[in-house]
């Protein structure tokens, strides 16, 4: 049983906030399907899996899970939505690496949720260009009118393999107008340049549109979950997942994903030893007919 499907029965932790925001609707988003992928399981220390739309539809959301082992070795660089350069297919991707040393084999897997494109669709990213500040924040806004349906997030270091910078999520905007990514260095610090980039999905605002999230503590646990779930009558379509920024020490998320139909799961695990503070992940749900 793979590692989302195990984590779809975990009970919230701690349930700080709630927040719920209702623009005016367009149509709807029909023809809503998803599309699973996964990287091969090996210990190789960096492993990338792609889920590609099918033809004729665009990606409006999707999510990633580290698979066989926890967040004790293993941080994401990458996950987000896209669209190939190559071919121009859409699709959801993730990275994730080692950055601490891990013998045993692991894997990815990745989500995406794909539609055909809805009306004002687009997709749109900003980077925040070198330097060593730590934690980093990338923005990127959709145009005027549309509603971000799906945010998405990358570090990138000097080279492929920059172990020392990690995802620590990425989200939609109070505003609901764009998303944000932060990034942050791990263990003792970098001191190279790395880049934060954040990917927003945007459209029209769809038929039952909104956005829910829901905060928890780890209750100076090791590991945090956090879980919300969409109105009756409406579906994910885009997750947002964040560790909380001022969290001390080294957290690193290992599911960021919807659980079908309604809801969206984030995982995340404290990887200092003997760390023992309370630390705080955030899921996101973006919701539509």
């Amino acid at each position: 049983m793979g590692l989302i499907t195990r984590l779809g029965t975990c009970v919230l932790l701690v349930a700080a906030s709630l927040a719920v925001t209702t623009p005016a609707a367009t149509a709807a988003v029909p023809g809503r399907t998803l599309v699973s992928a996964g990287s091969l399981s090996d210990s190789t220390a960096r492993k990338t899996a792609r889920a590609f739309c099918p033809a004729g539809t665009v990606v409006v959301g999707g999510g990633a899970a580290l698979q066989t082992i926890g967040g004790d070795a293993v941080k994401f660089r990458t996950a987000t939505p896209f669209r190939s350069v190559v071919d121009g297919r859409y699709g959801y991707t993730v990275i994730a690496e080692e950055f601490l040393a891990f013998d045993g084999d692991w894997s990815v897997a990745v989500r995406a949720l794909c539609a055909p494109a809805p009306a004002g669709y687009e997709i749109r990213s900003v980077t925040v260009d070198g330097s060593s500040a730590s934690p980093k924040t990338a923005a990127a806004t959709c145009s005027a009118g549309r509603r971000a349906l799906a945010p998405g997030g990358t570090v990138r270091g000097p080279d492929e393999l920059t172990p020392q910078v990690a995802l620590l999520g990425a989200m939609v905007n109070n505003a609901r107008d764009g998303a944000y990514a932060i990034g942050t260095e791990v263990r003792a610090g970098f001191a190279g340049q790395w880049d934060m980039i954040a990917t927003v999905v945007c459209a029209n605002p769809p038929a039952g549109y909104g956005v829910v999230e829901q905060q928890a503590s780890s209750g100076g646990s090791s590991d945090s979950v956090a879980q919300v779930s969409c109105p009756e009558g409406t579906t994910v379509h885009g997750s947002g997942g964040l560790i909380i920024p001022s969290t001390a020490g080294d957290t690193h998320l290992y599911v960021l994903s919807s659980i079908e139909p309604r809801t969206t799961l984030v995982r995340a695990a404290r990887t200092t030893p003997g760390q023992t503070n309370t630390w705080y992940v955030r899921a996101q749900a973006v919701c539509a007919v």
